[in-house]
């Protein structure tokens, strides 16, 4: 991969984040289509409900992981990380 070197725990809570954003993302569409057209469909609300808990409950729980794993890939990458440890190679 680009920012990795292996697959860690911190990429898999990255994904899951991703995840869940997604199902809360489309929750929110559902959502927004089912109260502008009133619909009484039980099967759609239920699924919208669905959506939203998971979606922002994984949200919570996953937020903390894929924070630090956004930090961790700048800390490697961002802010001229990368010339430091050229910088370093050629002065020894």
């Amino acid at each position: 991969m680009m920012f990795h070197e292996d697959l860690s725990w911190l990429s898999v809570a990255w994904c899951l984040h991703g995840l869940f954003c997604l199902a809360l993302f489309i929750g929110v569409i559902l959502f927004v289509v089912w109260a502008s057209k009133h619909l009484n469909k039980k099967g759609l609300k239920k699924l919208v409900i669905w959506l939203l808990a998971i979606g922002l409950v994984g949200l919570l729980i996953t937020a903390p992981f894929a924070n630090r794993h956004f930090k961790d890939t700048m800390g490697k990458w961002g802010k001229f990380k990368m010339m430091d440890e050229v910088t370093e190679e050629v002065t020894e």
